[in-house]
Formats: structure tokens, sequence, C-alpha cells
């Protein structure tokens, strides 16, 4: 993405985590250890993919609540310790204080979700008040920064110039709610008092008002916020075009061929991609270069982006034949049995052959693989010849071909197998 489509993501992602606030200040933590009991069950008894997925994000939630718990009993004694009640009675008269503050726990602590937590559960015990909670919170935005931070060192410069730019976007907010924070305060008092909110409810709500209220203010000036990170961050960065070029999937439903075509045309590129992320490697063995090092990753996430959506779009193309019926002749279908047959009895005697390390079945692959060929040579012509008299299909020859061209090379795959038993 751009640059300022990540500062955008950026700004939509402090909206977002303000979430995690309202949900500390439903009081669900009383139930930490079932929710924890069925995260587990669903880690741990299920095959599921997608239900382990589920399990993990709801034990993260019990763990989480569970870490609220223990940490709200262990603060429970700070409420008759002299020193602590002087330092809320200053970060009250001195707001800078409670941010620099909140900016320190967060950066402890890597987590804005477990800083702001600990701040709710000293709200909800009375340890302190509104005006010193709310500059902790303003600093435990600021404090969520250094994750972005510690993840841009030594990265590239698109990756600096986005953790510059949440950076100053919450410090700028920041500045701005400091400046209005009388009014901001008695705007959360009158939220508070207007819908009866519990002290949790009352930082959450001051979090999420804080946040987009942040956003609201500057999302118009996401260009000049993008400008601004370019120039403290100078440079030209190396960007690799990670996008498909060649696949449109209205191809697959006006030209199956044609479509096949750009499919191969996008194999192709991902293959020079993968050539340049090889010349890449090699510079940077040689130089160490930063450069060469910082290119490589940035190859491999192409190519890997690449080979799913080529993936997806021929898949959907073979989906779009089985959907519309695609019919093989009984002679192609004899043929492709045949080959079938001789290619999984080729494969069968090149793993025999392995498991009892036997020469001689070696050698049976490597002849079986020489008919495999001549079959595949010999099928495509048949399949020409059935075309020119209008026997197959050209939406079924796509498939045919496509069968025949994989048979041949599970053939060649066995004989990698074979010619390793027999030492060549």
């Amino acid at each position: 993405m751009t640059l300022r489509q990540a500062i955008g993501v950026i700004i939509g992602a402090n909206v977002g985590t303000t979430a995690t606030a309202f949900i500390i200040g439903i009081k669900i933590s009383e139930y930490a250890l079932p929710i924890i009991a069925l995260g587990t069950l669903l880690i741990f008894f299920f095959k599921n993919p997608r239900i382990n997925n589920y399990g993990q994000t709801i034990f993260g939630f019990g763990s989480l609540f569970l870490g609220l718990n223990l940490m709200s009993d262990g603060l429970r004694p700070l409420r008759d310790v002299q020193a602590f009640a002087d330092l809320t009675v200053s970060m009250s008269e001195n707001p800078l204080l409670g941010v620099l503050i909140g900016v320190i726990f967060t950066v402890a602590v890597q987590s804005s979700t477990a800083a702001i937590g600990l701040l709710q559960t000293l709200f909800g015990q009375g340890l302190m008040d509104l005006n010193a909670a709310l500059p902790v919170l303003f600093g435990d935005n600021i404090g969520t920064t250094i994750t972005a931070v510690l993840a841009a060192i030594g990265a590239s410069i698109a990756a600096r110039r986005a953790a510059l730019a949440q950076v100053i976007f919450n410090l700028v907010g920041t500045t701005i709610v400091l400046i209005l924070l009388r009014p901001f305060t008695i705007l959360v008092e009158y939220v508070r008092d207007s819908l009866n909110l519990s002290p949790e409810m009352t930082i959450a709500f001051a979090h999420g008002i804080f946040n987009v209220s942040n956003a609201i203010i500057q999302l118009p000036f996401v260009a000049v916020l993008a400008w601004i990170v370019i120039k403290v961050i100078p440079g030209k960065d190396s960007a690799i075009p990670y996008k498909t070029v060649h696949l449109d999937e209205q191809f697959i439903r006006q030209s199956p061929a044609i479509a096949l075509g750009q499919g191969k045309k996008e194999v192709i590129r991902m293959a020079e991609l993968s050539e340049q992320g090889l010349k890449e490697a090699n510079l940077y063995f040689k130089t160490k270069g930063k450069k060469h090092g910082e290119l490589i990753p940035q190859y491999e996430d192409a190519i890997n982006n690449l080979d799913k959506k080529i993936t997806e779009y021929l898949m959907e193309l073979v989906e779009y034949q089985i959907t519309n019926k695609v019919k093989f002749s009984d002679s192609a279908i004899s043929d492709l049995d045949e080959m079938f047959e001789l290619t999984l009895s080729t494969l069968r005697q090149s793993i025999n052959a392995l498991e009892t390390e036997s020469v001689k079945d070696a050698h049976e692959v490597l002849k079986k693989e020489e008919q495999i060929d001549k079959m595949e040579r010999n099928l495509r012509k048949k399949h020409i010849i059935r075309l020119n008299e209008n026997k197959c299909t050209g939406d079924a020859g796509i498939i045919y071909v496509d069968i025949i061209s994989n048979l041949e090379r599970i053939g060649d795959h066995a004989v990698n197998i074979a010619e390793e038993v027999i030492g060549e």
C-alpha cells in the first residue's frame, strides 16, 4: 500500500483499539477462568484450524481479564501508600507528568491494552481522580507507538515512515487534547453522569472520544502528514511490484483459453521476480549491503502473493469449467485412464525402489518414464486431431492438456527418486 493508505490504516487502528477498553469496562473479568477454559477446549480438542484460531482469541481475552484481576488484587494496598497519593495529586496539578508516566509504563509493557486496563483498575478502585487519569490515558496512546518504532528499526524506508507517521499522529492528538484538557474533562464528566457510567467504562469512553476526535481532526491532513514524514525520512524506497498484472476474471468467463495464457504470463513474471530475488540474495551475501538485505523479504512477500493469486485464478478457471459442464470425449477419458495407470505404477515402483534400495526397480522406473513421455506426446497429437474433427471442445482441451502435462511431471519426479537409488 502507499504511504497515505498506510496512514489511513494507522488512524483506523487507533480507533479500533478502543474496543478492548470497552470490553474491560463491561466487567466480565470475574468470568476469566471459564473464558480461558472455553478457549483451551477449542484449541486442544478440535482439529479445525479456524476453530483453533477462535480458541486462541478467546483464550487471550480470558488471560487478559485474569491478569487484570491479579493486578487489581495486587494494587489494593496502594490506597494506603502516601507516596502514591502524593503522585496522583501531582499528576492532577501537572498533566505533563501524567502523560510521561503513561508513556513510560506503556513502553515498559509494550501493550497499550495492558496499560489502559491497569489505568481502568486504578481509577475503578478510587486510587486516582479523573484529572490525574486522563493525562495518563493520553500518555498510553503515545507509548503504544513504541511497538511500531521497534518494528521499524533496521526496516525499509517505507516501514520507518509509517512508524514515524503513527508517532506524529499520536503526538499531535495528545498536544491538541492537552490544550483543550479542561473542556475535554468536562465533556467526559457530562457523558459519565448522563449515562451513569462505571469508573472503568468512563475511561473507556474517554479513550474512545479521544481517538475518534483525533481521527476526525487529522484525517483531512493525511497528505500533509505524508509530506512531513517523507521530508524527515528522505530517500527512494525500492518498491517490489507485488500485485498481479495479467490476471483478469473477465477472461475466465469469455475465453478460458486466453485466461490460461494470462495465467502463464503471470507465472513467468513470478519466475522473473524469483530470479531478481536470488540476485539480491547473492549481492547481500557478497557485499553485506543493508539495501540488498531489505529487498530480499520484499521479493519473498511479492512472490508468495503472486503464487496465491495465480492459484486462486486458475482454481476459479477450473470451477468455471466444472460449472459449465465441460465434458471429455470417450476416447480422451480412455487415454487419460491409461496414462494415470502408467503414472501411478511408475510412482509406486519408484517409492518401492527407495524403500527397498532396489536398483532393478529403479531401472524399471526409468523405462516407464520414457513410456510416459512418449504417451504424453502421442496424447497431445490425438487431442489436436479431436479438435480438428470437432470431437472435443476448446474448454475441455485446456483441462486435458493440463492433466497430461502434470502426469508427465509426476513421472519426472519418480525418475529423480529412481536416480537417487541408482546413485546417478
